[in-house]
C-alpha cells in the first residue's frame, strides 16, 4: 500500500501568481482595477504580482501577527516540511507544472523571497496584510469582488469540524461577490472516495441564496485533488 500524503498541521506555505491563474480559473487581465480579498494569504507572491498588474489585494493570514523575520523563518520550515512529506509520496503527484522536487524547492524560495520584500512594505500598516483568520472576517459585506481560498478548507479535513468549513465559506461569500475555493479534496484523503459531507456543504450553501458550481481546474498537482468551487450570490 502507498504511503499517503499528511501533513500534521496546517502550513505557511505560498504560491504565485501563475499558480492561482491555474488552481481558480482565473484570467487576471479580467481583474484589472478591481479588489480581491486572498484568505489566506500565506506567504504568496501573488498579491505583490497582481498588484503590479493593476489589482487592489488585500491577504489575510493569522500568521501576519508575526514581523517579517519571524515569517521568513516560519515559511522556510514549512517549505522543507512539505518538500520532504512530497519526496516521500511522489508516485501522487504529476510533475508537469513542477519539473521536479528541486523545482518546486527553487520555486517555493523564489515566492518566500518576493513575498517577505513585499511584507516588509506593508505590515506594520496592517493594510495590505491583515492578521485575521476565518470564519470571522474584518470586512463589510460585499468588501471585494473576488476571494480567493487555496488548499485550508477542504485540504486540511481531519483539523477543522464540519461547522467551521461552511461557516468559513459563507463568511467568504459575505465578503466577496465571487468566490474560489481550491482544491476540494483533503490532503490524505484517497481519491476513490468522495469528500466527507461534501453534498452537505453545498447544500447550505445554496440555502443561503448562493450558487455552487464545481468545475475542473487547470492545475494539478496532487492526483485527482483538480476541482474548483465557485461560489456566487444569486
Amino acid at each position: 500500500m502507498s504511503q499517503s500524503f499528511n501533513l500534521e498541521r496546517v502550513t505557511f506555505y505560498g504560491r504565485s501568481l501563475a499558480e492561482y491563474s491555474k488552481m481558480f480559473l482565473l484570467d487576471f487581465s479580467d481583474w484589472v482595477g478591481k479588489s480581491i480579498l486572498d484568505c489566506p494569504g500565506g506567504p504568496a507572491s501573488f498579491g505583490r504580482e497582481a498588484r503590479a498588474l493593476g489589482i487592489e489585494v488585500c491577504a489575510v493570514d493569522p500568521q501576519y501577527v508575526n514581523d517579517p523575520d519571524r515569517l521568513l523563518e516560519i515559511a522556510s520550515r514549512d517549505i522543507d516540511y512539505v518538500v520532504a512529506k512530497i519526496s516521500q509520496t511522489s508516485q501522487q503527484r504529476k510533475w508537469d507544472y513542477y519539473q521536479s522536487l528541486e523545482d518546486l524547492r527553487n520555486r517555493q524560495v523564489e515566492i518566500l523571497d518576493s513575498f517577505i520584500e513585499d511584507y516588509r512594505n506593508y505590515w506594520q500598516s496592517q493594510e495590505k496584510y491583515i492578521t485575521a483568520s476565518l470564519p470571522h472576517l474584518p470586512f463589510e459585506d460585499n468588501t471585494f469582488d473576488l476571494a480567493t481560498s487555496g488548499h485550508l478548507l477542504f485540504s486540511f479535513q481531519a483539523h477543522f469540524p464540519k461547522t467551521f468549513t461552511i461557516d468559513s465559506l459563507l463568511e467568504l461569500a459575505r465578503v466577496a461577490r465571487d468566490v474560489r475555493v481550491f482544491p476540494l479534496r483533503a490532503n490524505e484523503q484517497d481519491r476513490s472516495k468522495p469528500f466527507a459531507y461534501f453534498e452537505e456543504i453545498i447544500s447550505s450553501l445554496q440555502q443561503q441564496g448562493l450558487t455552487v458550481e464545481v468545475k475542473t481546474s487547470e492545475f494539478e498537482f496532487q492526483v485527482g485533488a483538480n476541482q474548483v468551487m465557485i461560489i456566487r450570490r444569486i
